[in-house]
């Protein structure tokens, strides 16, 4: 007997051992966070396995490999799993968080609205139609006010107005010489016959595009002047909340009201009353089924500290689902990047990494959520999004933010490659697809981008007059800069607040705090961007560092009318490279560039009328348009390129337009602009006149004018037969079947 005490005395700590030594654990929704995690016993929580994976690498001294395998079925967040202990700052582990096999977990922030009673009295303010037809349910205690609800099939609207205009006030907003105030941009003038005395006008919002156009604000409003027609906004727009900016906007809409029982109108409409402690639905169905109610913005954080020498390590996710998140709420001291379509330093995406090197997102999904999907913030090197799927979320899906100028140059050498990207920017419009924001040496490939409200893919850092102390106090850039670290920016010229001014200093003083280099956008497709707002682009480059480059993508079907230009190196956007890409059915420009830059070997084809809603044709561009800014654009090159239409009216080929004062070419010379093959079926005289044009002043000398016979036009393969006069130019194939996503249809992880 005593032998077989002995034996199982042994046993039970040889296994005990074993079990402090797992590297696999066990995760499912029917599981126990009381179990040990195995495959028939596993843990319950994401936050449960954090822990046993800790246990694991506490010591540092061994190299391990962690699993953590997810079962199918749903796992609902009360808060955010955060991963910020030191021991996951070990670069020898590998802690991978997977869906085990084929199966599909969901992380999901919300939970389900239980509770619903069909309105049986009046609802003052209710839409007739909506009579009847309403549902309401408390709004779960001890929770944010959700400004996203979503069930089963996707996200539910919040009710909103038709489309309105501010009115106008002359003095109000006359144009002056300096930015305007916090307090300027905290007001508007609204048609008094649309707006009353709200009783929870705290819910109440004002959906905005303020004076430009290529954004949008959701501004709660915080008082109403009914004397003057003048609401007051909790937070200042990003610019004056006035009519949009140009006659072509004239007739747009400005202005909707948002979250007010008076719009619940039509099925699948929701608004939430703080006031009534309520939320009122309208159902599709004959009942609410289930709606779901965020309890969180970000399901998963996984933070290091830099400063601390913490950076973390050699995470990775894979087959995991995420959804559900609330819509951000802009907030006093937030601090946007360019023009606000993104912001520093906040948690709004459902997947956030902060300080971090070699983290993976591997086949996962991010969709039906209020805000971004994932974001890698300040310190971001050799981490990966590939293989992965985002739709129907509220803001940006892919974004990557270094520090601002006076930080250090650290988020670089990332990759985001072979995902599905579409119907996002679902609550902010302007919110970019992929966000690129300083930071550099990064490689986006073989992405697939479509329907989005604004642009596709975004490189950019900050413009040089915010690096202005003058510019101080305002929620754009301003926050990004450290002027502690940086030399004296204190411009007083005319028109300081714009770039113009900051010119002729830019190489010796800016370019250095410029930290979104050396990018490469190559083998995306990108088709139907810019459904939504205006001035928008395929891919666009601003306020940057040298050595982009965009090449080998293919842009069709880009045909809405507020899209600005497919390709676009804009502002303080030089040594762009731009080259071996396809842009097919096209409206306003093709190609644009403001600096000095390289345009080679492109194939332009097929530029599209775009008309106004107020009956006016956009005006025509250009295929190709060099749009000086600064003193001149010398060093320009745009060769080899195939400009075609193969049938109707086209805009010229070829041209310069200058828009600001401080904009000039010292000479024609200055660019390099050669042995491009234009055709123009339609022989539109206009085109041929521009060619006579550029020619006198000594460009396009050597260009030919002549079909370049594309042999599988009409299956848009864009293949060259061997005889077209495209190769006698020195022009290469284009080899389009390598762009888009990946046919094999995944990338490999070394």
């Amino acid at each position: 007997m005593k032998l077989e005490r002995l034996i199982i005395v042994v046993l039970a700590l040889f296994l005990g051992a074993c079990s402090s030594n797992n590297s696999t654990f066990y995760v499912s929704p029917s599981g126990d966070d009381n179990n040990p995690g195995t495959k028939s016993k596993p843990f319950a929580s994401l936050n449960r396995a954090k822990e046993a994976v800790l246990e694991q690498v506490k010591d540092g001294a061994e190299k391990k490999e962690i699993k953590v395998f997810f079962r199918e079925g749903t796992y609902y967040f009360q808060q955010a799993t955060v991963f910020s202990e030191p021991e996951f700052s070990n670069g020898n582990n590998s802690i991978i968080f997977s869906a085990y096999r084929d199966e599909k977990p969901v992380f999901n922030a919300g939970i389900k609205l239980e509770g619903w009673s069909r309105v049986e009295s009046d609802i003052p303010y209710l839409p007739e139609n909506a009579a009847g037809k309403i549902w309401y349910v408390s709004i779960p205690e001890n929770t944010e006010p959700a400004r996203f609800l979503f069930n089963d099939e996707g996200p539910l609207v919040n009710a909103v107005s038709k489309g309105l205009h501010t009115a106008e006030d002359e003095n109000t907003f006359k144009n002056i010489n300096t930015p305007p105030t916090n307090e300027q941009l905290s007001f508007f003038v609204f048609p008094k016959e649309q707006f009353r005395d709200w009783e929870n006008l705290q819910d109440i919002e004002a959906v905005v595009r303020p004076y430009e156009g290529w954004i949008m604000n959701i501004l709660p409003i915080k008082s109403l002047d009914f004397n003057n027609n003048v609401a007051q906004t909790t937070i200042p727009g990003t610019y004056r909340v006035s009519r949009l900016k140009g006659f072509w906007y004239e007739k747009q809409y400005n202005l909707w009201v948002q979250n007010a029982i008076d719009f619940l109108d039509e099925p699948g409409e929701w608004v939430i009353n703080t006031s009534e402690g309520r939320i009122y639905y309208w159902p599709k169905e004959n009942e609410p089924g289930n709606v779901y109610y965020p309890l969180l913005k970000e399901i998963v954080r996984v933070e290091g500290d830099q400063s601390a020498d913490r950076i973390i390590r050699n995470i990775e996710f894979r087959g995991i689902t995420f959804l559900g998140g609330n819509r951000d709420t802009w907030v006093d001291g937030d601090v946007g990047i360019q023009h606000d379509w993104a912001f520093y330093d906040k948690s709004d995406a459902l997947l956030r990494f902060v300080d971090t090197e070699n983290c993976v997102v591997d086949e996962c999904s991010f969709i039906n959520s209020g805000g971004g999907g994932i974001r890698f913030d300040f310190f971001s090197q050799n981490n990966k999004v590939v293989n992965s799927y985002f739709n129907k979320l509220g803001g940006t899906s892919v974004l990557f933010v270094g520090y601002g100028p006076g930080g250090e140059d650290v988020n670089r050498n990332n990759l985001v490659i072979n995902n599905e990207i579409h119907d996002i920017g679902q609550s902010y419009w302007h919110s970019p697809a992929i966000f690129i924001w300083q930071s550099g040496g990064n490689r986006i490939a073989h992405n697939l981008i479509y329907n989005t409200p604004y642009t596709g893919i975004v490189i950019s850092g900050p413009r040089p007059q915010f690096l202005n102390p003058r510019m101080k106090g305002l929620r754009e850039l301003t926050g990004t800069v450290n002027h502690a670290n940086i030399g004296n920016y204190d411009v007083d010229r005319p028109d300081w607040y714009r770039f113009e001014p900051y010119a002729d200093i830019w190489d010796d003083m800016i370019e250095k705090y410029l930290f979104a280099s050396d990018n490469v956008v190559e083998y995306n497709e990108l088709h139907d961007i810019d459904l939504t707002i205006d001035d928008g682009n395929g891919i666009y480059f601003s306020g940057t560092g040298l050595g982009n480059v965009a090449r080998r993508n293919y842009l069709h079907n880009n045909t809405a009318v507020f899209l600005h230009g497919v390709i676009r190196a804009d502002d303080q956007a030089k040594d762009v490279t731009i080259t071996e890409n396809i842009i097919y059915k096209f409206t306003n420009e093709g190609i644009k560039i403001k600096h000095p830059c390289v345009v080679t070997n492109n194939y332009i084809i097929n530029w599209q009328w775009s008309q106004w809603w107020h009956g006016l044709n956009y005006p025509k561009q250009y295929f190709i348009n060099v749009s000086p800014v600064g003193p001149d654009i010398k060093g320009s090159v745009i060769e080899n390129n195939i400009c075609y239409q193969s049938e109707g009216e086209t805009e010229p080929f070829f041209g310069v337009s200058i828009y600001y004062p401080l904009a000039h070419l010292t000479s024609y010379s200055d660019l390099t602009v050669d042995n491009n093959l234009y055709f123009d079926a339609g022989g539109d005289p206009d085109n041929v006149k521009k060619l006579e044009e550029m020619r006198a002043n000594g460009m396009d000398l050597n260009t030919v004018v002549a079909d370049p016979l594309f042999e599988g036009f009409d299956d848009a393969d864009f293949r060259l037969k061997s005889n077209s006069p495209a190769f006698e130019l020195g022009i290469k194939q284009i080899e389009i079947e390598k762009m888009g996503l990946l046919k094999n249809g995944k990338y490999q992880l070394k």
